[in-house]
């Protein structure tokens, strides 16, 4: 859709237009390079067009350049729109310089939202970020899309360039968490042949519409990852199947709707019966023997309670698994190197979390656990409000009241909290919503929240399949196996690259500007990382620091913006990113903007502006180093929080209350003088020490 605007007499528009002003409809881009022959596209009003037309010229030009990243010589605009000041930065919304960003603040209002940096808050996994792979077959529909095709663990590609090179570029390490619903009914073959079990088969039957008996992971299947992993270099979280062994409390009438009325059917969902661990055992061991490395094994998932989607299990019975497949772990692995083991993976239930840690005490030689738990903040993906919810910060913000909760659970149970699943909307998410750079929004503020609360982890379902994806294929061209990589793996790129391991606390004077800033040391701790969100759609912002050593850096910008809410196209600073046609991706940390000290940080509407500052190093999440360092002490008093006007006021208030003092004094002083006269006048006055009745028409002060 395109946003028109009318041009007020004074040359400016509001702050809210969209890719165009009509005053530069008719002009629209030139673009000129050393390379290519001059190009122009004119009498173009639609952004889409523009957008084609730009990744056109750049997948050409990458293929006679270093594709690793950008071109050396990056394409500029040529704006033939000249004069007014909406002409002058109609003609391509991604592409605002700094100079754009501070006329149009200056335009409008010149917003000023004051931040404050404190000290380290609390410590996360290197640069948050895990991403999800799931089981859900190609017949896994929603709402009457199918958007699982070629995706499954069992189908996906694993030799697609585009996928390992996407995973590759969120490395080192990144956590590849392989898992989901159908986890738990999953057979692990262990010998060739062993397995004989069918593909999955689709029922109504069921709780999550598929048969418990399930399907088999052939081994062949699982070494697979691992060489996956070798070449993009990731860890994986592989989830286990906990209701192996366990029955259905009672058999349900024929033609029980369990997958859409489970809610009236307990036996849809009642279980009982212990877990037969004898397959998961064998599946560790030759893991364990063939050397085949997992970060976490998560045990179940959304098994807890009434929280429950497959299985409600009690807090006991789920304990009581778990801690036989942690002393499998401990024998299997009684050496260092053991991996961890995360629990209970479902909605966060405060009273079956409380029962279940108190249950799970563990020892110096039982594996790490790992309290994690699901959040889909959105809603289901059927609801038109999912789209609202996303950008609405004061519902977003919520989720403050929830995850302290659950990290004084974890605290009190002195273990680590983890988001083992998050997608914004469950059931797939929504179509042109959670894989739209609306999307963005609710998931860097949810990454913002969670680890500024105490989380160390936060696995995005999904990598690739469904509506809530990092990656999609392109099904517009013929050859299916080419892959587009939508918004919010770009935020996620940036996350990995930018974001190191330490939470920072951050102070605001406002909120209510739809302005939300996180912070944290960058990696390798080589400087510090703001994260700034605008969820306010008219209102350029500028976010001033308090702390003066901040301000005085230098540092780089990347802004995150698109021409449209609805679209999945991004750009940052002002470039389109995508994959080039060989399937590599840009250099994206080598497309920051550097700015000198001194200049205001100033953040368009509806967008996510990643800040580092390289010379600024805080003590408290840096080793020794000849950097200048940021030193906090008690919020920086004289620094931080508009101290200096604060200790102004203060000086001020003592000296008002010291001269009111003085004065009071004095004239007291003089009264008593006053009086002393008074009574030397008088000879019938009483004399010092003495009472006597006083006239009662004269007045002796």
């Amino acid at each position: 859709v395109l946003l028109r605007t009318k041009i007020a007499t004074s040359g400016r528009t509001s702050p809210s237009a969209g890719f165009f002003s009509p005053a530069c409809e008719r002009h629209c881009v030139s673009l000129k390079n050393s390379n290519l022959n001059a190009i122009s596209v004119e009498n173009t009003t639609l952004p889409e067009a523009y957008e084609q037309f730009l990744e056109k010229v750049l997948r050409e030009r990458s293929g006679k350049n270093d594709v690793t990243g950008f071109p050396s010589e990056p394409l500029r605009w040529i704006d033939t729109c000249q004069g007014s000041l909406p002409c002058g930065l109609g003609c391509g919304r991604g592409k605002r310089t700094f100079s754009d960003r501070k006329r149009l603040w200056e335009a409008n209002g010149r917003r000023v939202v004051k931040v404050g940096i404190e000290g380290v808050l609390s410590e996360i996994e290197n640069g948050f970020v895990c991403v999800n792979l799931d089981w859900w077959p190609d017949s896994k529909c929603d709402y009457g899309t199918c958007p699982w095709t070629d995706s499954s663990l069992l189908t996906l590609d694993l030799e697609n360039k585009y996928i390992v090179n996407a995973v590759k570029a969120l490395g080192p390490g990144v956590r590849l968490r392989l898992g989901g619903s159908l986890s738990d009914f999953i057979t692990y073959e262990i010998d060739k042949g062993d397995c004989n079990l069918p593909a999955f088969i689709q029922t109504n039957t069921t709780r999550l519409g598929y048969a418990h008996a399930g399907t088999c992971l052939p081994w062949s299947r699982w070494e697979a990852f691992h060489e996956f992993c070798r070449k993009a270099n990731c860890e994986l979280i592989f989830q286990l199947n906990a209701l192996r062994g366990r029955v259905l409390k009672e058999e349900c009438p024929a033609k029980t709707d369990c997958r859409h009325n489970f809610r009236k059917n307990p036996c849809c969902w009642q279980w009982e019966g212990s877990w037969d661990s004898s397959n998961v055992q064998a599946f560790l061991r030759k893991s364990k023997e063939k050397g085949l490395h997992v970060f976490a094994w998560q045990f179940g998932n959304e098994l807890n309670g009434k929280k429950g989607l497959g299985a409600h299990l009690t807090p006991e019975e789920y304990a009581d698994g778990l801690h036989k497949a942690m002393e499998m772990m401990s024998e299997v692995w009684n050496a260092s190197g053991k991996p961890k083991i995360m629990g209970p993976n479902g909605h966060f239930d405060p009273s079956f979390d409380a029962r279940f840690l108190s249950l799970s005490e563990t020892d110096g030689n039982s594996p790490e656990l790992l309290l994690t738990h699901h959040m889909y903040t959105l809603g289901g993906g059927f609801s038109p409000k999912v789209e609202k919810y996303m950008l609405d910060v004061n519902k977003l913000d919520r989720l403050h009241r929830k995850a302290a909760a659950a990290i004084n659970l974890a605290k009190a149970a002195n273990v680590r909290a983890w988001v083992g699943e998050a997608g914004g909307a469950y059931n797939s998410g929504r179509p042109g919503a959670t894989n739209a750079f609306m999307s963005s929004f609710w998931y860097n503020h949810n990454m913002g929240v969670l680890s500024a609360s105490g989380y160390s982890g936060f696995c995005r379902q999904s990598l690739i399949g469904g509506h809530y994806n990092l990656l999609s294929f392109d099904r517009t061209k013929p050859n299916e196996t080419s892959v587009r990589a939508n918004p919010d793996y770009f935020s996620a790129l940036l996350w990995r690259k930018l974001v190191g391991n330490h939470t920072l606390r951050v102070y605001m004077n406002n909120k209510k500007t739809g302005i939300r800033v996180y912070a944290f040391c960058a990696p390798e701790l080589r400087g510090i990382t703001l994260l700034v969100l605008n969820f306010n759609s008219e209102r350029y912002t500028e976010v001033r620091l308090r702390n003066s050593d901040l301000r005085k850096g230098e540092r780089v910008e990347y802004h995150l913006t698109s021409r449209s809410l609805k679209s999945r196209k991004v750009f940052l600073n002002g470039e389109p990113l995508f994959f080039y046609k060989n399937a590599t991706l840009p250099n994206i940390t080598s497309m920051g903007i550097t700015l000198k000290g001194g200049s205001p940080l100033i953040v368009e509407p509806h967008s996510i502006v990643f800040v580092q500052y390289k010379d600024v190093l805080l003590d408290t999440c840096t080793p020794k180093s000849p950097h200048q360092k940021l030193t906090f002490k008690s919020m920086q008093f004289f620094d931080s929080w508009g101290t200096p006007i604060i200790a102004v006021g203060i000086l001020s208030a003592a000296l008002l209350i010291v001269t009111l003092f003085f004065f009071s004094f004095r004239s007291k002083k003089n009264s008593i003088m006053s009086a002393h006269r008074s009574l030397l006048n008088n000879p019938t006055a009483p004399k010092v020490g003495t009472t006597r009745t006083r006239p009662a028409n004269r007045d002796v002060s």
